[in-house]
């Protein structure tokens, strides 16, 4: 890679969507490396062509494109050319690298470690892995995969990669469990790196402070938010039921702010249950993000049962920054609980129990010292554990091998 200053380490990271990408895994991993360079490192990325880029827009971190400019989101064949375009172009540009350059990648798309395992055996050099999904077991536990025969392969691929990656990194410690079992590595070589929130404020905003809550006309309600994707991995069912049990108390309103397929149907359901207590919002733009995340008291998450150690919702970690109380619809051996546990940042509750949750919600709606305190111990916990600093120290003191 041209330019590259030789008395830097050379990091090659993966990932198919960057900046200026609006995805969260972009709006995530281009601070952290940012951060990475700040500390000493030369890293240049290996993105798709997702997005269009200003040839003119610097960052500090240097962006090559990789395969095909095709809309990759308007049919799975078109996510094909996308995914096998981006990992053919990336192969080439392996059996190009040097040795010596650490090469990190994350599971987007999924079949990066398999990518870095048969490079690595023509070049011989070192790779970093990590989890964001585990696949093919996401796909297995929604249903989507049920050919055992691939499965087997992939699993297969999946420890041919993993044993051969100098390190392995968690998003949770369910995650670690998991990995570990599927396949015979010890937790102990595992790494444990938390999310971090792609929106940092020295002082989160107050709820009577937020410009959402004033244009919606919210300052004298109760607010429960939930925000971001609601995909095929999230139970919004549960949040429509939960507010129908609670439409008797007009104190109380919902504000659902993302989009996804599992919205519509939401939606639907909402209108037939002829419900009134519940706000309907689409993606706010990255700028606006802290401002709408404040617009709330409590803020919900959700992942599915069955999902645990495959996934952990990124938005957990920009709700702990903003400083807010917690209500999470996941299985109770999810990374998710057991963080809600180990500093008392809110309640989880199983996936489906819409009366519990419509219970924890009157509770705090009624005790507001209650929803003060866990929202003092989010924010704690944030900056103890959870930082954008705590994330890039972790992976800078491991590739630097201390």
């Amino acid at each position: 890679m041209a330019g590259s200053d030789l008395s830097k380490q050379k990091v090659l990271f993966l990932t198919q969507v960057f900046y200026p990408d609006q995805s969260s895994t972009s709006q995530l991993f281009t601070p952290l490396l940012e951060k990475l360079v700040n500390k000493g490192f030369d890293v240049t990325v290996l993105a798709g062509r997702t997005v269009a880029r200003n040839s003119d827009d610097e960052k500090i971190v240097k962006i090559v494109e990789c395969g095909l400019r095709v809309d990759h989101k308007r049919s799975l064949l078109l996510r094909f050319l996308a995914y096998a375009s981006y990992l053919v172009h990336c192969f080439w540009l392996l059996l190009k690298t040097d040795r010596h350059t650490i090469v990190m990648a994350v599971t987007n798309p999924p079949m990066n470690a398999q990518l870095l395992y048969f490079a690595s055996l023509l070049k011989k050099f070192k790779y970093e892995y990590i989890f964001l999904d585990i696949y093919p077991e996401g796909l297995e536990a929604l249903g989507k995969l049920n050919n055992k025969y691939i499965s087997s392969a992939w699993r297969y691929l999946n420890r041919l990669a993993y044993r051969r990656a100098q390190n392995l990194y968690c998003l949770g410690r369910d995650m670690m469990d998991l990995i570990s079992e599927n396949y015979g590595i010890s937790s102990h070589d595992l790494i444990y790196l938390p999310h971090w929130s792609a929106n940092e404020n020295p002082t989160p905003i107050d709820f009577l402070d937020s410009c959402s809550a004033k244009e919606l006309n919210l300052l004298d309600k109760f607010v429960v938010q939930y925000s971001g994707n609601m995909g095929i991995w999230h139970d919004m069912e549960t949040f429509v039921r939960a507010a129908s049990l609670l439409e008797d108390d007009d104190s109380i309103v919902f504000l659902l702010v993302g989009d996804g397929v599992k919205k519509q149907s939401a939606k639907a359901l909402a209108e037939e249950l002829n419900l009134r207590n519940i706000i309907w919002k689409d993606f706010v733009p990255f700028s606006q993000l802290s401002d709408s995340l404040a617009c709330c008291h409590v803020s919900l998450i959700s992942l599915r049962d069955g999902l645990e150690g495959i996934a952990v919702p990124c938005k957990f970690y920009g709700i702990l920054e903003s400083k807010r109380c917690v209500l999470a619809l996941v299985p109770a051996k999810s990374e998710i609980a057991l963080a809600i546990d180990d500093d008392d940042l809110g309640f989880h509750i199983k996936p489906g129990e819409h009366h519990e949750l419509a219970e924890k919600i009157r509770l705090l709606a009624e005790k507001s010292d209650l929803v003060n305190s866990k929202a003092k111990n989010a924010r704690h916990a944030y900056e103890n554990k959870y930082s954008l600093e705590s994330a890039a120290l972790t992976l800078a003191n491991t590739l630097n091998g201390d």
